[in-house]
């Protein structure tokens, strides 16, 4: 009797092969992730045990969120911890926010980059030198407002003019021509406030809000953080020891004003990223 024997070939090979490797791409991508989690971690666990850090931690890769976690408190005498929803003022994080929204303006055609300072203020000596182009980059020469020793003598966590803040800037000579040199600047982001302000009739504050803040619906970030009044409000230190924490008064946004007045919560600035 003849035998007829016939191999087939499995019609689903190719397929199964590449599910497989899929699965098992994702399997070696979620250790690695894992794996950058627990250093991210364990480098942030060390940083608190020394006393070098307290507050809200995300960390995020290629818009994906490796790690999040908060540490201490919002308020060590209360005991209130800290947590993803922690509202903290973030200083001159601002700056990347004024600097959106000058250029913004700009692709409006409100204002160009290469506009003269003595455009908006006729009055200060220098102004037909120093480009918009130039603050933005820290380029411009005008001397920084926290040198003056006047500065420090003004109670920040009351609200301050502009008028005031200038005076402390715009009366002293250029630090270096410019354009010629990279000197980082407050008084330069104050003045780009006032411009934003000028170029479009509204308060700074509004100006913000509608193109970045809105948008992004970034709705735990503002200005005014002394007005807060939210539960999840932290509350600053200027030492954070074991044993020898030091509450600082929180400054009034328009102490900073466009160089650092802003507050927001570690998701906020994720959505922001």
């Amino acid at each position: 009797m003849d035998y007829v024997f016939s191999i087939q070939k499995p019609l689903c090979t190719k397929p199964l092969f590449l599910l497989f490797l899929a699965c098992f791409a994702i399997i070696v991508n979620c250790e690695a992730q894992q794996d950058q989690s627990n250093k991210i971690e364990a480098l942030l666990d060390k940083a608190v045990t020394l006393h070098q850090f307290n507050g809200t931690a995300l960390v995020t890769k290629k818009g994906k969120v490796l790690f999040e976690k908060a540490y201490g408190y919002q308020n060590v005498a209360e005991k209130i911890p800290n947590t993803s929803n922690t509202v903290y003022q973030i200083g001159s994080t601002t700056k990347q926010f004024t600097a959106v929204v000058v250029l913004k303006l700009a692709e409006q055609k409100k204002l160009s980059l290469q506009d003269k300072l003595s455009h908006y203020f006729p009055n200060f000596k220098a102004s037909h030198t120093i480009t918009i182009q130039q603050l933005l980059s820290h380029t411009s020469g005008i001397y920084e407002i926290f040198r003056s020793p006047d500065f420090y003598q003004l109670d920040k966590s009351m609200p301050v003019s502009k008028e005031k803040l200038m005076s402390f800037y715009l009366t002293r000579p250029l630090d270096f021509a410019p354009g010629t040199q990279f000197n980082y600047c407050n008084s330069g982001y104050h003045l780009l406030g006032q411009i934003i302000e000028k170029v479009t009739g509204k308060p700074y504050e509004r100006v913000v809000r509608e193109l970045v803040l809105e948008p992004l619906k970034m709705n735990h970030s503002g200005f005014a953080f002394t007005q807060l009044n939210n539960a999840h409000e932290a509350t600053g230190y200027s030492k954070f020891a074991k044993d020898n924490q030091m509450p600082t008064a929180a400054w009034d946004s328009t102490a900073t004003y466009l160089a650092g007045a802003m507050y927001s919560t570690a998701h906020d600035l994720f959505l922001w990223h």
